[in-house]
Order: C-alpha cells, then structure tokens, then sequence
C-alpha cells in the first residue's frame, strides 16, 4: 500500500469517530509530527536499492566497489545448442562460398538433388538462412566419386590448390575414412590454427565424439557434426519390434534398460535365449547380415582397440591383446553359432516381415519402414560388460566430414559457415531426418526422440577407427575374421579365416609401419 493511503486512513478514521469540536492547533502539530516520524523508514526506502536475490551479483566497478548505477545480472544456465559468437552480426557482402561434394552424398548440401521432400525442404531452408545470417551465397560443386571409392574427389581437391578465384572452392563434404589422406598431403586447414576462428566444439550440435578423437596434438582438419545428415543416416543401431517384445519377452522397456547402464551384451544374449530356437518358433530373437554394417558397428560400440594415445602422449597401437581376441570370438558365436539368431534371408527383410525381435543395420533402414506396420523403436548397440563406461555408438565408413581448403583467404569466415550450418541444422535437417527415422507418426513420440538424441550424444570414435585408411586398415580388417571378404555365405567354420591372433599380429606390424609417417606429420620435430 502506498504511503499516502495509509496516512489518508489513519487521519480519516480519526476525523470520524471523534467528537464535534474546535481542534487544539498544540495537539494538531503534535499529530502532524508523529505523522512525519512514522514515514521517515518509508521514504528511507524509496531511496535506496533493494538487496538482490541470492541468485544474482552485482556488477563491481574497476576499483571493486559495487557500482551504484547498474542493475543486478542474473545467472542464466549457458544454451549449449546456440553458438557462443554472434553469427548474425556478420555480414560477408553476398560472398559466393562453393562447397565440393560427392554426388553420393550431394543432397546434404544442395537441395536440388534429394529424393526426399521432407529433408529437401529442410536442407533449403537452413542454408538460406545461413546465407540470410552471413551475407553470402552459396554454390555447390558434385563429382563422381562414392563414398567407398573417393579417387576422383581426391584429386579434384589436389587440382583445386591451382584452380582460378572464380572457380575455386572453399570448403569440402567428404567421405571422411577414404579421404584422410589429403590431411597428410597438407590439403587442408589445421582448424585450430585459424585466427578470429568462429568454430565452438563445445557446443552440442558438433559430434563431441569425433572431436576428441580426431583431434592430435591439438591439431583438427576435419569436422563432423548435426550439419552431416549422412552421419545419423550411417549410425549402427539396434532396431527393436515393440510388438513382439511384448509378445516374447514380458514387454520389458529396453529405454529404462538402457539409461541405466544394463543394456550389455550378456544381457542382449539372455533375452535371445528366452526366445529360443527360431527354427522351432518361425520367430528369431535376432536377424542380422554377415557384412560390415552391424559387424563393425559391434566391434566399436563394445570397445575393440586399433590406435590410441599413449600414455607418452603419442599414438601407440594396440591390437592383439586378449580384449580384442575375446571380442571377436564373441561375434562368431552370435553370427554364426546362435539358435536364436539367423544370418540368412536379410535382416531388414525378416525384421519387416515380423519374424524377428532384434535385427541390427544402420539408422537410414528405418525410413521404410512405416510401410510395414510395425511399431519399432531403435537403441544403441550393448556395451561389452557393465564394467564398460558408456555406450559408443559408431558411424559406418560413408558418413561425411567436412574441411576447408588451405588455399582459402580468408579462414575465419569458412569457420563461421561451417558453425552456422552446423547450428542452423539442429532445428531443420536435424529435425528432419527424425521425422524420416519414426516415419510413422505413431512412432514419432517423445520417448523415441529422447532415445535419438541420445544415440546422437553418443556417437563415438576412436582415433584408429577415423584414420583407419592411413594406419593400414586397423579398423576394417578385423570384420573379416567373423565373416569372408567374398561375402558369401560359407560352410561350417569357413568364416574362420585363420588365426585371430596371427591377423591381429599382422595388423599391428603394418600400423606401427605407418604411423612413422603420421607421427612425423602431427608432431615432426616435438616427438624427438
């Protein structure tokens, strides 16, 4: 209540109720005194400032004093999904920016190109207004060159080193395990180099996975992050039919399982079991492919080692150990000696005609199948043992990186396309390719998207699995001992290639070779 109402009440209730007769003017200063004294505190306080919450600080000046004319700022959480700079403050004067790419891959970038209208109209809107934030124009370059034989985009970026201003590109979309190599040539920027440099990789939106990995020596080249749709497309995940979990196995919720660390792969191996014997049942516990799309997708996500940071501070191989060989005997047991599992008539084809529980590929398999009917939900692939720290949830081979060209001239405006795309992707290709993923929209629920969100957080990488082609195929090799490289399906044992060990020897002696080279090229003269 304000001041003047309480002193209008006090004196008028007063008036009221008192006889009719001359007022006393001693008594009425005595009054009007009193009065005067009761509001000193008001006015006291009307001068000055209030204490401000706990949840505040002050802002102090120069000398340390609280300053007498500023506000209180409060805290406010950081928004890890927003760039630390502002973007928007740029402006690049309708600079044209070309970004070379695969035609395997071209829909990521060039809106043109895709088959799909939902990520089409989603990859349109976030690069115009990337183009609307920055001030530029995009252009976009494709060559033939797939993401399994990438010779000719290899050397479309050699060339480029000597190509015209006006033709020239920038930056580069690649398909990151064959094209390692061009890091080794010099090709590209060392990112951490770059002045005024916009790239955050704090903020959630980069794969967090990639950077560590990919990062030597505080050197990074390459960048992968939400703005690569291939690399959610490529994500090896388990695909689960919530009907016939029902059906078969109590109706257990495989998310709780999940967030609380139980997801193993002895825990995978005891509710195949309560399947039994497809043969018998017409039902699998489990239907996979004996290729390398689930194949390496287990052997990362249940930690197989190839290359590693020391603990001397330089990369060390280390691969034939009793973890690695254990691992893989693991996997020939489940490819090919399960009762509850079949390796035969295609996984996504038995997994959509409803014959199995379980079947294990890459996320992009999803999208057809809405058509099927089947309610599914999809989840990361099972930790080795509850001794393992986390969930890694691993990209195949094709999924795209992205690096600018050391010809540029001015780099500090590449890092802030490349922080804007990434950022400007979470709330449109992102989105997106979720929506493809739960295709229907009766899959399209919360739960499933905080599951797909929390596959993203844990794409993971090792430093072997990414420069794999240049530290002699450390990665790739050891999917042959669990199944031909003919791909055939072969007679009893006949995947069994040959000793575990003997290929794993092989392996290491052929990555110690190279890694003199990669040593050489991230340290030179730090490591003597």
């Amino acid at each position: 209540m304000r001041a003047g109402a309480t002193v209008t009440k006090t004196l008028g209730t007063g008036a009221e109720t008192g006889p009719a007769h001359k007022e006393n003017p001693m008594k009425r200063f005595l009054i009007l005194a009193l009065v005067c004294l009761m509001l000193l505190p008001v006015f006291s306080a009307c001068g000055g400032k209030t204490t401000p919450p706990a949840t505040t600080t002050d802002k102090k000046t120069e000398a340390g004093d609280p300053s007498s004319t500023e506000e209180p700022v409060t805290d406010v959480p950081e928004d890890y999904y927003k760039p630390s700079r502002d973007l928007t403050a740029l402006d690049y004067d309708d600079e044209v920016v070309r970004i070379l790419q695969t035609e395997a891959k071209a829909s990521e970038f060039d809106f043109n190109v895709g088959s799909s209208e939902t990520m089409s109209n989603a990859v349109y809107s976030r690069n115009k207004q990337v183009e609307e934030d920055l001030g530029i124009r995009f252009q976009y370059v494709s060559v033939k060159s797939n993401a399994t034989s990438a010779t000719v985009l290899s050397q479309t970026v050699r060339t480029n080193q000597t190509a015209d201003k006006n033709t020239m590109f920038h930056i580069v979309a690649q398909p990151s395990y064959y094209t390692t190599e061009l890091i080794l040539e010099g090709l590209y920027l060392n990112l951490a180099d770059v002045q005024d440099s916009y790239i955050d990789t704090s903020r959630k939106y980069w794969s967090q996975g990639f950077m560590e990995a990919s990062t030597v020596n505080d050197r990074y080249y390459f960048l992968v992050g939400e703005l690569c749709t291939s690399v959610l497309d490529e994500m090896e995940v388990v695909f689960v039919n919530d009907q016939l979990v029902d059906d078969y196995l109590g109706g257990i919720d495989l998310h709780e399982i999940v967030y609380d660390k139980q997801w193993t792969y002895d825990k995978m191996l005891s509710l195949l079991a309560e399947v039994g014997s497809g043969e018998e049942s017409g039902i699998w516990g489990m239907s996979l492919d004996v290729n390398s799309l689930s194949i390496d997708g287990m052997l990362g996500a249940m930690m197989m080692t190839t290359v590693e940071i020391g603990d001397n501070g330089l990369p060390q191989v280390n691969i034939n150990n009793d973890h690695n060989i254990g691992l893989v005997e693991k996997l020939r047991e489940l490819y090919w000696n399960n009762s509850a599992v079949t390796n035969k008539g295609g996984a996504i084809s038995n997994f959509t005609a409803k014959k199995s529980i379980f079947t294990m590929n890459m996320l992009r398999n999803a999208e057809n199948l809405y058509k099927s009917g089947i309610n599914y939900t999809l989840i990361p692939m099972p930790m080795y043992n509850d001794q393992q720290a986390d969930y890694v949830v691993t990209a195949h081979d094709e999924y795209s990186s992205m690096s600018i060209c050391t010809n540029v001239t001015n780099a500090s405006m590449y890092t802030a396309i490349l922080e804007d795309l990434c950022y400007r992707s979470h709330d449109t290709t992102y989105n997106a390719k979720y929506e493809k993923t739960y295709a229907g929209q009766y899959a399209q629920t919360l739960k499933n998207r905080k599951m797909f969100d929390y596959m993203f957080e844990h794409l993971n990488f090792s430093l072997g699995s990414i420069y794999s082609h240049v530290l002699g195929e450390c990665k790739n090799m050891p999917r042959y001992l669990i199944y031909p490289e003919t791909n055939k399906f072969p007679n009893e044992n006949a995947n069994r290639l040959g000793s575990i060990p003997t290929m794993f020897i092989n392996l290491e002696a052929t990555a110690k070779e190279k890694l003199a080279t990669f040593i050489e090229f991230f340290y030179g003269e730090e490591k003597k």
